[in-house]
């Protein structure tokens, strides 16, 4: 009945949340012969904040609520090995557990390592501004595969992220076969939310800099 989830993004937190109303709001009313109460939620994450995308208040506010749901938080732990029925962390402290979730982020398809490609952090394959691979001007890569930046700045690896990429690569394609030289990726922000259990969303609007608990 222990549960360890690796990674405190919106990922590991929304999941937290899902299984705390689970074990202790859900699961009790109707399924009385269930020892739901010796359950528990853990959630392990190297960096020292929760939602770390997030600002400052919805930071501290996500991870009261977490614990106000009895979700275990451990920050600044990493884990060092996983078994059939434990989590060894790298301080070494081991958590017996039959089930693990890793919300730690996601790795480039193997394809990548295939292709002989400079490759960046995740086995991403490092491109140009417009998403073409440097020195290949003829390849372009979208989504979790390539590291799409735009100004400068590495993206994460999100639906929103490809499908906008995925509509600037195809315009490229058009301006090379009008002639038409390539153009840098711009990222539109539109925001994203994660939701803590049931009635509790945080929105993090980064367009206009507006944040709102709902």
């Amino acid at each position: 009945m222990n549960f360890v989830i690796v990674g405190a993004g919106p990922t590991g937190v929304e999941t937290a949340g899902a299984l705390a109303d689970l074990f202790y709001n859900l699961l009790p009313r109707d399924y009385h012969q269930l020892a739901t109460e010796t359950a528990r939620v853990i959630i392990v994450e190297m960096g020292q904040e929760v939602l770390a995308q997030f600002k400052d208040n919805l930071r501290v506010y996500a991870k009261e609520q977490l614990k106000k749901r009895q979700v275990e938080v451990r920050l600044g732990e990493a884990v060092a090995e996983i078994g059939p029925t434990s989590v060894r962390l790298k301080s070494g402290e081991e958590i017996k557990a039959h089930t693990l979730i890793w919300a730690a982020g996601v790795r480039a398809n193997p394809l990548a390592d295939m292709l002989g490609l400079p490759q960046g952090r995740g086995g991403r394959v490092k491109l140009s501004p417009d998403l073409s691979v440097p020195d290949h001007p003829e390849i372009f890569v979208v989504g979790d595969m390539g590291e799409v930046a735009s100004d400068g700045k590495l993206l994460p690896q999100l639906g929103s992220v490809a499908m906008q990429s995925g509509d600037h690569v195809g315009r490229q394609i058009a301006r090379r076969l009008q002639g038409e030289p390539g153009q840098p990726f711009k990222y539109w922000d539109k925001g994203f939310m994660a939701t803590i259990g049931r009635g509790l969303r945080w929105s993090n609007f980064r367009t206009n800099e507006h944040c709102t608990a709902l």
